[in-house]
């Protein structure tokens, strides 16, 4: 046989696909059939063609945008977020209270997971601290944080009446939204304390988060934590340390972030345990890396 005819003969793959037409054939209305067949082609073209028009669409539009966010973020390296300010329910806040001194709070909840966008400049190591109260949930003290990705070593001080949760974003390429999500380990409903008709199941007392240049000091801290975790990896066992991660955001048009799992909500019940800031949203499988020792200094 020459190479000309060998050429011509179908694929394995166009074998397959034929056998599929003919099998969908009906040899009693071939005319009819061959409509049917070229009719279901076309549609799959045009759903393809309109498929492809969005993305063509989207690329024109990031290459409208991308000049402009990095114009937008270069140089933003500060933020400030407090509780007076408008937070979204679907963040992981309950609505704006006031405390007898009149300084604005919000419980966190239901879902454990709380979060933040934040537009800001990530070539440079970004500080970022929490405050919460001391004295609010079960353990305030062991609020875990992630970004990009990852869960993130944190240092709790200890001030009057309020813990400040601090911990370090390191740099990277990608433009685009930060989102930072802070985790309770557990969660409660005052109301199953006997002191309280709230049934809410709630987190901790959020107060204000900062955002701020790094300094070299907190850098090098930083990166020891991390080591000191990686050394207790290897003395105790992977397994004992990983948890489920968000994943990372990247891009100016990045919309949702993937969750970490909910912790135990204590007397909470199953219900809002289970609704962790909207994990059914994920559409891909969470990593397991290893959880960073925690620091606590006090002042």
């Amino acid at each position: 046989m020459s190479q000309e005819s060998q050429d011509r003969r179908p694929s394995p793959a166009q074998q397959a696909i034929a056998r599929e037409i003919r099998q969908r054939f009906n040899e009693s209305a071939p005319l009819d059939s061959l409509v049917d067949e070229l009719a279901r082609q076309l549609a799959l073209i045009d759903e393809l063609a309109s498929e492809l028009r969005v993305l063509r669409a989207q690329n024109i539009v990031r290459d409208i945008l991308l000049p402009q966010a990095v114009s937008q973020y270069r140089g933003v390296d500060n933020a400030v977020v407090d509780a007076g300010m408008p937070l979204a329910g679907s963040a992981g806040f309950y609505p704006l209270e006031y405390d007898e001194l009149g300084q604005p709070f919000r419980w966190t909840g239901p879902g454990a997971v709380f979060q933040f966008d934040l537009h800001v400049d990530r070539s440079s190591p970004l500080a970022f601290s929490l405050i919460v109260n001391a004295s609010s949930g079960i353990d305030p003290a062991s609020t875990r944080a992630f970004s990009d990705g990852a869960e993130l070593p944190c240092e709790v001080v200890d001030r009057v009446g309020r813990l400040e949760i601090r911990g370090l974003l390191l740099p990277r390429d990608t433009l685009g939204l930060t989102r930072l999500h802070f985790m309770p380990t557990r969660m409660f409903r005052p109301s199953e304390t006997g002191n309280s008709s709230d049934d809410r199941a709630l987190g901790v007392v959020f107060r204000e988060l900062r955002l701020e240049p790094a300094s070299d000091e907190s850098v090098r801290v930083h990166f020891e934590r991390a080591d000191n975790a990686l050394r207790l990896r290897a003395a105790v066992g992977a397994e004992l340390l990983t948890v489920p991660l968000p994943q990372a955001v990247s891009g100016p048009d990045a919309q949702e972030d993937a969750l970490p799992s909910a912790p135990d909500v204590g007397d909470a019940g199953d219900a809002d345990a289970s609704s962790a800031a909207e994990p059914a949203s994920t559409t891909s499988p969470r990593a397991a890396r290893t959880v960073p020792l925690r620091g606590r200094a006090k002042r």
